[in-house]
């Protein structure tokens, strides 16, 4: 009967999480993307005669996939191949496709759609000059030959503002392609130190030049005029062309910034100021401009599509006017005058940086356009002025394009043949993965950026996964302000799982995989291919699950091979698994199916060697007891310093502010969110930790609370926020304790706080590793801390008060310091570092 009873209950709650993952994959194209994808990869069997092609995300025919194209589709050799272009807009395209309407081995498929995801699963070769969605796994046995779209004049991946998050896909596809093109050293430097592939890509970098430079050199100029003319380009073909090529300004939000009158201008102001008998003026916009502008009625006939390959139309152009733009560096290949209007340098400079100064260009520069006419006026001239420039970046940038760069490729790839200059970037350091999932405020998320301050980079080649919410400014700065020696992958997109996968996947959640019906009921070919998506074909030493909460990545860090596989546990973690937050079990579905994981890991380790003990005698088996180790985290000592060192604060009527947050500001005056800080003439307690239910602050301001009716001097300052931060506040106001107690929520600067304070408190219930503590007493704070079962390796020789967690016991500690009887010890962080780091090389390996 009990088995009956637990096979309905079963059959129930399968259908629950059917419906309920049925709704949540088609709640947003995104999904729903990826589910189609998903079905598509398993479905699809590798074609290895076809090639499928993407530029700019289906813009056009062009670019360096359109030269190898062109080179693949004339060679008789090759004839066996089936070429299918992505477009992203097939009306755009009309007479591209009409061009090759007659063509039996060239397709076009629209970008996302059916027909897209199975090219995408199918074809053997894949071209691409940016990146596929965020979805796209490359499949073992196709082969990826990602060409990039230019040499870079700016900031690159991780040396951009906020580019740890903004290369997330862009260093994800480097990581699965089988071939990086690179024009020069400039651009294999890019793909090394800017995207750092030093030492982690597994494919080859190929030095050989640009493919589509060959296009500048071998282009029919009649065909070309043609070309322009079916665009409705007018072109008088007696006049010498100038093309004005300018990059595009990015706003705020990341799109482009776009003023539809500015290139209206330009050419008026260039056409009155030059002789337009001898030169006429063609306008080719960046794409994300062009897009905007297409439509509108003064620019018709005006713009060059976005549609046509730059480069082909570069070849019948005389003289080009650019900015920042890599293109004015393919152009130098015809040895024409480049001249440069920079109207907004230094804002440009700020927001992207620059790899070369103006007064290096191959050409004259201005931010007036009066200039460049007057240059116009005089390009002989100019060209002779700067030759000798442009020969010493030509040299540089240009020299392997001699109009055989696709030749040279196209053997090297698809024959095997031919000597190419080719690069892998090997080193001989250790190479660790190491996990952390969405970096919330919590103890974890510092011990995992401490511990990345106290690595030995000499040694190790480090990889960090992490998750990045832009809306959550906290998150999001440390995402992008970790150790620069670290290589961030910052997770993106949705997994690539079939409905079917996902339900499996969520109902095995809830049971564990601790025995033979849920382990083989469990998707583990979703989580292969979620680390390959993550990965591509990269090879690691180590792997550590450092945060151990996440039932997405703890199993899918799992299935890439490694010499060790370590996953920590921060806390007792059964207690975790119980604990109840506003009377539910938060932790309950997460830490019971992912300790059902714990044996496939060679290392359990936890955050100390009594949290270890705790762990060993509630979770071993005889296979795993000997799993069990122990390593303390680390402290970023630097961050302490920097934060002592520089604090935001402000005075108003003789009291001192911490300034947490400044909200607006105009030409008047700034809005700002202060903190008022403690004040020596009190007695200031403190804390600092999550508010849930293990931290006990209830019970700390309930006796707060009597010591504050004897000594009305004193104050209790509670740091950070969480779940129970509403009955805090109502168990403030009950006991009417506002202006006694003072919460700060999260602050980057808890430090300022705490290095003003009389004492430090923790009252927990229970706890791994409190680095609170450490962190107080780098801030030479006495301490009063409750016996939890685990305080002991956080216990210095006469260096603490240790209470109970009960509310008279905290009562009494609070007393005990007003008495003088809580001590502070002698410690040094930079000790107690080093001894944590060398654990932790232990534990992993």
């Amino acid at each position: 009967m009990d088995v009956i009873k637990k096979i309905l209950k079963y059959k129930k709650q399968w259908n629950e999480v059917k419906r309920e993952r049925y709704i949540f994959m088609n709640q947003t194209e995104e999904r729903r993307r990826s589910m189609n994808y998903a079905e598509a990869y398993k479905k699809n069997k590798i074609n290895s005669d076809m090639i499928l092609y993407e530029s700019y995300w289906g813009r056009g025919v062009v670019d360096n996939p359109y030269a190898l194209f062109k080179k693949l589709l004339n060679c008789k050799e090759f004839k066996r191949f089936l070429h299918i272009w992505v477009l992203d807009d097939f009306e755009s395209n009309k007479l591209v496709i009409e061009y090759y309407k007659n063509y039996s081995n060239v397709e076009f498929v629209l970008f996302g759609s059916e027909e897209y995801h199975k090219a995408l699963t199918s074809a053997k070769y894949l071209v691409n000059n940016v990146t596929f969605p965020k979805y796209f796994i490359k499949k073992e046995g196709q082969v990826y030959i990602n060409t990039w779209h230019g040499t870079p004049l700016k900031s690159m991946g991780f040396d951009m503002v906020d580019g740890n998050s903004g290369s997330a896909n862009t260093i994800r596809n480097f990581l699965h392609a089988d071939y990086l093109l690179s024009a020069n050293e400039t651009m294999t430097k890019m793909y090394f130190d800017s995207y750092k592939l030093q030492g982690i890509f597994s494919g080859e970098i190929i030095e050989e030049g640009y493919p589509r430079n060959d296009l500048l050199l071998c282009t029919n100029k009649e065909l070309e005029y043609s070309v322009l003319e079916k665009n409705g380009i007018t072109v008088e073909r007696e006049k010498k062309i100038i093309l004005f090529a300018p990059t595009w300004r990015e706003k705020e939000d990341g799109t482009a910034e776009v003023n539809p009158k500015e290139l209206l201008e330009v050419k008026e102001i260039l056409e009155n100021n030059i002789d337009t008998t001898q030169y006429q003026i063609l306008i080719k916009p960046h794409q994300f401009v062009y897009n905007q502008l297409k439509d509108l009625d003064e620019y018709k006939g005006l713009l060059i599509p976005a549609t046509i390959d730059a480069n082909e139309l570069m070849s019948i152009v005389d003289i080009l006017i650019s900015d920042y733009s890599s293109i004015f560096l393919d152009y130098m290949v015809l040895d024409r005058p480049i001249l440069f209007y920079i109207p907004d340098l230094v804002s440009y400079k700020e927001k992207r940086g620059l790899n070369v100064q103006p007064e290096d260009l191959p050409g004259p520069f201005s931010d007036n356009l009066y200039d460049i006419a007057e240059y116009i006026n005089k390009i002989d001239q100019i060209q002779i002025e700067y030759y000798t420039s442009y020969q010493k970046m030509k040299e540089s940038i240009c020299r392997h394009d001699d109009g055989k760069v696709s030749s040279r490729i196209v053997n090297y790839i698809f024959n095997g043949t031919g000597k190419c200059c080719v690069l892998q970037g090997n080193h001989d350091k250790k190479r660790l993965l190491i996990s952390c999932g969405g970096l919330l405020e919590n103890g974890i998320t510092h011990s995992f950026l401490s511990l990345l301050e106290q690595i030995d980079y000499e040694e190790w080649d480090v990889t960090a996964l992490v998750g990045d919410n832009p809306k959550d400014i906290a998150r999001h700065y440390k995402v992008n302000h970790m150790n620069s020696n670290v290589r961030p992958l910052v997770i993106c997109g949705f997994r690539a799982a079939t409905l079917e996968e996902e339900q499996r996947r969520e109902f095995v959640t809830k049971h564990g995989v601790y025995n033979k019906f849920w382990k083989k009921v469990y998707p583990w070919e979703l989580m292969k291919r979620e680390n390959r998506r993550f990965f591509g074909d990269v090879k690691f030493d180590y792997i550590v699950d450092f945060q151990g909460y996440n039932t997405i990545l703890t199993p899918m860090l799992l299935q890439r091979e490694a010499k060790k596989k370590s996953i920590w546990l921060h806390n007792d973690m059964q207690a975790d698994m119980n604990k109840k937050v506003n009377g539910k079990k938060k932790n309950w579905e997460c830490l019971y199916f992912n300790i059902s994981l714990y044996p496939y890991f060679d290392n359990l380790v936890s955050c100390s060697n009594e949290v270890m003990k705790v762990n060993r005698q509630k979770l071993s088996t005889n296979s795993t007891y000997l799993k069990f180790k122990s390593a303390k985290n680390t402290v970023n000592e630097e961050r302490i310093k920097k934060y002592l060192e520089n604090e935001s604060t402000i005075s108003i009527d003789g009291v001192e502010y911490l300034i947490k947050n400044e909200l607006k500001e105009n030409n008047d005056a700034k809005s700002l969110e202060i903190i008022e800080l403690p004040q020596k003439d009190y007695i200031n307690f403190v804390t600092m930790g999550r508010m849930s239910v293990e931290k006990n602050h209830i019970a700390l301001i309930r006796a707060f609370d009597k010591v504050h009716s004897e000594y009305k001097n004193t104050r209790l300052y509670l740091l950070g926020s969480g779940p129970l931060e509403d009955k805090i506040k109502e168990c403030i106001t009950n006991l009417k304790l506002e202006n006694a107690v003072i919460l700060t929520g999260n602050i980057n600067n808890p430090f300022a706080v705490m290095k003003r304070s009389s004492c430090f408190i923790l009252p927990s219930i229970h706890e791994g590793q409190p680095m609170v503590l450490l962190e107080a007493r780098t801030c030479d704070l006495p301490i009063i801390v409750s016996n939890f079962s685990t305080v002991k390796d956080s216990l210095y020789p006469d260096g603490q008060l240790l209470i109970g967690n009960d509310e008279d016991s905290i009562y009494n500690g609070l007393k005990s310091y007003i008495n003088g009887k809580v001590p502070t010890c002698d410690f040094r962080l930079s000790d107690y570092n080093n001894e944590a780091y060398e654990e932790f090389k232990q534990a992993i390996q």
